[in-house]
């Protein structure tokens, strides 16, 4: 069956009873403090003490994805995954969701059901409760969603980087620009293995925000952060040009996971400063709280320190040469 056969009232019905049935939203709802959820003009809750958080996101067939050649679960996954990521580089707590739909009448029952799996399974994964959203007919398919959250004053923010500050990434970047070149048809590549297939596949498809980690650097006294969705180095860019301030970066202090050097070679270094789509949390410390980091968040890696200099210049110490980089070839929706 068609969604133009089923219908817009039995498609919010469907939602409504898969939501019911989930235990994890069924137990958010009370403790989340939920007085009114899906199927009213609005949803209503209880806020908790703190700063509200709200970030949004779309996803949009085509552009961000292939809605014939994707697992529509994994659509769904992500289409969440990205918005906690928001929440995370906050330091904050992701609370409830609004997911917006648009659907193209000639799209399968059996694919809006996949599609909603992956959002219900990522969003109580991370105990979010999805409390509402919308429906509309759309030549093609899009996802767009809002999360919200909660974060204890004051909030790790982008344009907070000192000077001498170091600066560090929790954990690889690049794998999710290796999962996207293996989703491309006919590519030809070597060293592959089921499992940094599988690895590649999951940094692209089903990332895991790291809202633990970012809990951990808000409580050791980081207060600049943010994700990284456009690539290291272009979201570091981002960081210091809000900072207004530079940055001195090592090449070798850059982490590559081996099995990317293993099956993209030539394209590793390019890959993990420019991939996008990582999810990891780019941050900066102080000096003094190293040893924190060290100890609480042993896949962190500094890879450089802020200095005083033009905003928004990365100095890339590479093969003892300085190179000044100031155009960065991550993601941009209207360069693309």
């Amino acid at each position: 069956m068609k969604i133009k056969d089923f219908g817009e009232f039995n498609i919010i019905e469907y939602i409504s009873n898969t939501l019911s049935k989930d235990k994890v939203q069924t137990s958010l709802s009370n403790s989340l403090d939920i007085q009114i959820g899906v199927g009213d003009d609005t949803a209503a809750w209880q806020t908790q003490p703190g700063l509200q958080l709200a970030t949004t996101d779309t996803m949009v067939d085509q552009i961000h994805f292939i809605l014939n050649t994707s697992n529509l679960i994994d659509i769904g996954w992500k289409s969440i995954a990205t918005n906690l990521s928001d929440i995370a580089s906050m330091g904050g707590t992701p609370t409830t969701a609004l997911i917006t739909l648009g659907l193209p009448g000639e799209m399968k029952i059996t694919d809006l059901k996949s599609l909603y799996h992956g959002i219900i399974e990522c969003a109580s994964t991370y105990n979010t409760k999805i409390i509402g959203g919308d429906i509309v007919k759309s030549p093609i398919l899009f996802i767009t969603v809002a999360v919200y959250g909660v974060c204890q004053n004051p909030t790790m923010q982008r344009s907070l980087l000192k000077e001498n500050d170091l600066i560090g990434i929790t954990g690889f970047t690049g794998l999710s620009k290796a999962g996207l070149e293996l989703s491309k048809p006919k590519n030809e590549l070597k060293n592959l293995t089921p499992n940094n297939s599988q690895m590649f596949y999951n940094a692209h498809f089903r990332p895991k925000p790291k809202i633990k980690e970012g809990k951990i650097l808000k409580e050791i006294g980081a207060i600049c952060a943010m994700d990284i969705s456009d690539g290291l180095f272009s979201d570091l860019n981002k960081m210091l040009t809000a900072s207004q301030i530079g940055a001195v970066i090592n090449q070798s202090s850059v982490p590559i996971h081996p099995e990317i050097s293993k099956v993209f070679p030539n394209s590793d270094f390019e890959m993990a400063t420019n991939g996008g789509e990582d999810y990891e949390i780019l941050f900066g410390i102080s000096s003094n709280k190293l040893d924190k980091v060290k100890s609480l968040l042993p896949e962190s890696h500094i890879i450089g320190k802020a200095c005083s200099g033009e905003a928004g210049v990365i100095e890339l110490i590479a093969d003892d040469k300085t190179y000044k980089l100031n155009r960065f070839n991550g993601w941009d929706h209207f360069r693309q």
